[in-house]
């Protein structure tokens, strides 16, 4: 349990550095002294979108991994959950990236590739984020389900170990109830 939480713990303070990034990055943007219509910078709208997406990403992640459900449902679930932010952030870097008529292509195609470049890192981070979370909690559950079989056998044992004492009891009882027998009653 104490391993879903360190990582729990380390996502989202991967999540927040992303975040703070954005703010650094957008604020970077903003200072440039050219006039905001003729300047390309995907970065102010992939930024935001990306930390947004990212934090509601992870609290998925927080909340699938905590959940009761079988690792495999969750694993299938959170498959889903990936592809569509990966369509959404698709998309939004296709709209981010759509230049505008009056930009100077090579001024696009310099800043593109720094977008793409984000957009990537966000994506690993929260795949590597992803698999580390699902392996968390897949061995945890194990773990958890072993401790509850081991709770179910020592239980059991337990009962045998006191079913066998009244045995025992009994067979004393019985043995101190019963006449003994000596050789000199016994005759041939």
């Amino acid at each position: 349990m104490m391993i879903i939480v360190v990582i729990s713990f380390a996502a989202t303070s991967h999540i927040i550095s992303r975040a703070e990034e954005a703010d650094s990055g957008s604020s970077d943007s903003t200072s440039s002294s050219e006039d905001p219509s003729t300047t390309y910078d995907c970065l102010e709208i992939l930024l935001p979108y990306l930390t947004d997406a990212d934090a509601e990403f992870a609290e998925l992640l927080g909340s699938s991994v905590t959940s009761e459900e079988p690792s495999s449902e969750i694993v299938d679930l959170m498959i889903e959950k990936y592809k569509e932010y990966l369509a959404n952030i698709e998309t939004t870097f296709d709209e981010a990236t759509a230049p505008q008529e009056s930009q100077q292509i090579s001024e696009v195609t310099e800043r593109l590739g720094t977008c793409q470049s984000k957009v990537e890192e966000h994506i690993e981070a929260n795949e590597q984020i992803m698999q580390a979370e699902i392996t968390s909690s897949s061995y945890a559950k194990k773990t958890t389900a072993l401790l509850d079989e081991y709770k179910w056998i020592n239980e059991r044992l337990r009962d045998m170990q006191e079913t066998v004492g009244y045995i025992g009891g009994y067979l004393t009882t019985v043995d101190g109830q019963l006449s003994g027998f000596t050789k000199t009653c016994v005759k041939q």
